[in-house]
């Protein structure tokens, strides 16, 4: 799916390679185009960001879709170009050898409104001339080829559909929000963590926290913070045992009365 000034799209079947397989169908806008086509697998399009949106307004969900720009960003860090521009302009000057394009600075934010993680950045316009179908799908089927080169091409597919999909994800987190309760979320952390000591002092540790750390000291035989690996170590060297870190692994090994309180703590 391409964009055209005006609102206006075109859409057209791909096949395995990224090569168009039928004909071009111009619509309105997106929210027509996806209604025209409810049988779609993938919508492959520039920019998730972009567009999604406007599904969304008009009530409509896409399952499951390719963004070009996200795949750019993948693919340049995979052939060790990781951080060029990626915008769909850059992608299509890189394949026909011309000056590349950066890609816009972050979006400016007003002091007084924060920022959101899934803004759109204003997008680079194509070169004079360019229509926007056919540079899509040169860079896609490009990606396509590229893909299937790399030294797991399955592995690379995944990857790529998986940051697609968060795409998805992060416009829709963006519009309605997480699903969040304050108050069952602290129920969660007093039944993992024991609640907090009265007064309510942030500084100090919950009350489960609090009472391994005073067990981990008291099978070391001296005062030991759980939550420093520096002390960690160096009380098992005092007990004569050589440990390089305290990741859960290493502390498997070790047989000491302090492993089972340290690994709860963690």
């Amino acid at each position: 799916m391409a964009e055209y000034p005006g609102g206006g799209v075109r859409i057209c079947p791909l096949d395995g390679d990224g090569r168009r397989c039928g004909p071009v169908e111009h619509h309105a806008g997106p929210q027509a185009a996806v209604r025209a086509r409810p049988e779609a697998e993938r919508w492959v399009w520039r920019s998730t960001a972009a567009l999604h949106p406007r599904l969304l307004d008009a009530g409509l969900w896409v399952a499951r879709c390719y963004d070009a720009e996200a795949a750019e960003a993948i693919l340049l860090g995979h052939e060790g170009a990781g951080g060029a521009p990626r915008s769909l302009p850059a992608a299509l000057a890189r394949l026909r050898r011309l000056p590349v394009p950066d890609d816009p600075p972050p979006r400016a934010v007003e002091p007084e409104k924060q920022a959101s993680l899934f803004d759109p950045e204003p997008g680079v316009p194509l070169p004079p001339g360019a229509d926007p179908l056919e540079a899509l799908l040169e860079v896609y089927a490009g990606q396509v080829a590229r893909t299937a080169a790399a030294r797991h091409p399955q592995r690379m597919r995944l990857l790529l559909a998986a940051e697609s999909a968060g795409t998805l994800v992060a416009v829709e987190m963006g519009r309605a929000g997480l699903p969040w309760r304050a108050d069952l979320h602290r129920r969660l952390l007093d039944e993992l963590l024991g609640e907090r000591y009265a007064g309510g002092r942030e500084d100090l540790e919950p009350r489960r926290l609090a009472e391994l750390a005073e067990e981990v000291s008291r099978a070391f035989g001296a005062p030991v913070r759980p939550d420093l690996p520096a002390e960690v170590t160096a009380a098992f060297r005092r007990a004569g045992i050589a440990v390089t870190s305290t990741r859960s692994w290493e502390l498997r090994r070790v047989e000491h009365p302090a492993v089972a309180r340290l690994l709860e703590y963690k």
